[in-house]
């Protein structure tokens, strides 16, 4: 393998939505229509702890070094849906400590991350809430330059090791650009000099999106800074997905199963090129899940090396790439 080597890749989990969705959390938010529960899966937080340990167990068990807290939806514009705005900090301090817990217990080190996509005015207050559980701020899913550059930089406030993760337009021809339209070397240049930076992803994005980012990354990312990726799981676009409509896609159709879901060996051969193109930090988001981490897992090792992550401390730092 290139740049990215199998034992130097660190390995991040799936999406725990579409996981929450199997467990009938409807019901801790029953009035709410399904593209509305990510205030459901905040909910869970508190009114069904054990379930997203449990989440958070299966994806260690499929190889992964570092597990994302269930806190995606733990704004007060998601959970205002469900007439819990003013439980936002409380659900994602809850969220945070669970990940600790299942890391805590796990027979190897797993770092924790959590996973922030606030209101601008919002990132503060949520990192601040999940900071004293978590090993690093994963900012995902910024669709801006100003957005990540606001999301970071309240992240680098509480003194944690900052992520961020853009996501892109459904084009993997040509230059790779933000939603809002930026180029990535836009985005990088407004988040450059934020203090803590350690990794720039690319994520909720289709799998060759992601590809064809991975080399931008690596070019704009100095030497200290990890580049890499985790894509969507399903064969329709992210756009189209977003928006609800149609089935338009990009993607090889050879890759999904007769629902549109991708196969977890085709995810993993992704994965595998991302690596190769520089990665070192490889993942899942929406529809990817603890079988398709596992496959990633295993056929890293078969192309390059027992994945390891011996340098996490006991003080659960990030190791440098």
């Amino acid at each position: 393998m290139a740049s990215g080597t199998a034992d130097s890749v660190l390995l991040l989990d799936g999406g725990m939505g579409h996981l929450l969705k199997s467990q009938d959390i409807a019901r801790f938010a029953p009035d709410l229509p399904v593209e509305r529960q990510f205030a459901a899966a905040a909910l869970a937080n508190a009114a069904a702890p054990d379930l997203i340990v449990g989440l958070h167990e299966v994806y260690i068990a499929a190889g992964c070094h570092v597990i994302t807290s269930n806190t995606f939806g733990c704004t007060s514009w998601s959970l205002s849906r469900a007439g819990a705005a003013e439980r936002t900090a409380e659900l994602a301090a809850a969220g945070a400590m669970l990940a600790r817990r299942a890391a805590d217990a796990a027979p190897r080190p797993v770092v924790v991350a959590d996973r922030s996509h606030a209101q601008l005015e919002e990132y503060a207050t949520l990192a601040h809430a999940m900071a004293p559980a978590v090993d690093v701020l994963l900012c995902e899913t910024m669709s801006s330059a100003d957005e990540a550059a606001v999301a970071a930089s309240a992240a680098a406030a509480t003194g944690k090791p900052v992520w961020i993760s853009w996501t892109l337009q459904d084009a993997s021809d040509g230059e790779p650009r933000l939603r809002s339209g930026e180029s990535l070397q836009a985005a990088w240049d407004r988040v450059k000099d934020i203090p803590c930076l350690q990794a720039i992803l690319i994520n909720c994005s289709s799998p060759g999106t992601v590809g064809a980012a991975v080399p931008c990354l690596r070019r704009l990312a100095p030497a200290g800074v990890r580049v890499g990726g985790y894509a969507n799981g399903f064969r329709q676009t992210t756009g189209e997905w977003l928006e609800g409509r149609g089935k338009a896609d990009i993607n090889d159709a050879g890759d999904y199963d007769e629902v549109g879901d991708l196969l977890p060996g085709a995810y993993a051969a992704h994965a595998a090129s991302w690596v190769r193109a520089g990665a070192g930090i490889v993942g899942g988001c929406c529809g990817v899940g603890p079988a398709h981490i596992e496959s990633v897992s295993a056929l890293l090792q078969r192309e390059g090396g027992a994945l390891e992550y011996n340098s996490c401390s006991a003080e659960r730092r990030v190791p440098p790439p």
